[in-house]
């Protein structure tokens, strides 16, 4: 996922010990003398090992644990937040919390961190949740969901840096959210690119691509409806070469192929 990514890239950094007097004001920012990794171990598996960093990877979670969403989303944050007190009992002037996702399980403890310890906090938005009434799908969980980013969003006005991955979620913010714009950095893609690990082998040349998970929140449903509207501007109109990488719900598989 992209808070995998987001977690991968921040260790890479670390471990080529950056110039803190570097230009670039995220490899400044992400500069800290050790890393700590705090995630559910659906997360820590993908995630390298922080040893070298000076800090630990510490689990929060098993894969999904008992109790459905709302239950593992729970023991998270009250993992988070005895794990991150004493991570901050230690140095909190020093210590840098980032938040690798915009929702209750990262939100909350840095927030809290941010708070009892006065940690610097930074954290990413990469996308708005739209409005229940016009979003597909289960209502409750749609509304649930709408909520709980508008609220994290409240609690992230607080950040001293918010990374966007586009210009127009960044004015949305400023003009709607009640963001600052020196708060806001613009970092397309979420993750800078060339710090990526490269592909381990040639990939079969497409004309567009899905990355995320395929699932109705996700947008699925949208990319083949640009895929359709894009076929026409193709060199070969009758052939549209297309790549979807993630995770894939067979059952949900199906709807997309007939959509398709």
């Amino acid at each position: 996922s992209g808070g995998d990514a987001r977690a991968i890239e921040l260790v890479q950094r670390w471990k080529r010990r950056p110039d803190p007097n570097a230009p670039d004001d995220l490899t400044r920012a992400f500069a800290p003398s050790e890393v700590h990794v705090i995630a559910p171990r659906r997360i820590e598996r993908q995630l390298p090992s922080a040893q070298g960093t000076g800090g630990a990877t510490h689990r929060t979670e098993g894969a999904d644990g008992p109790g459905g969403v709302m239950r593992c989303y729970a023991r998270r944050l009250i993992r988070a937040r005895r794990i991150l007190d004493e991570i901050c009992k230690a140095d909190a002037a020093d210590t840098i919390v980032y938040s690798s996702s915009g929702f209750f399980p990262d939100v909350l403890p840095g927030a809290h961190a941010a708070r009892r310890w006065g940690a610097r906090w930074a954290g990413c938005c990469f996308h708005l949740i739209e409005h229940p009434s016009t979003r597909p799908g289960s209502p409750l969980w749609n509304w649930l969901s709408y909520a709980e980013q508008r609220y994290c969003l409240r609690k992230q006005r607080g950040q001293q840096l918010v990374i966007v991955d586009n210009t127009a979620l960044r004015d949305w913010l400023v003009g709607h959210g009640g963001f600052r714009p020196g708060q806001i950095h613009v970092l397309p893609c979420g993750v800078a690119v060339p710090e990526t690990p490269p592909p381990v082998s040639a990939s079969p040349r497409f004309d567009l691509v899905f990355c995320g998970r395929v699932k109705p929140s996700k947008g699925i449903l949208d990319f083949v409806a640009v895929a359709q509207a894009f076929r026409p501007r193709c060199a070969d109109s009758a052939t549209l070469r297309i790549g979807i990488v993630g995770d894939l719900d067979e059952a949900y598989a199906a709807t997309v192929r007939a959509a398709a």
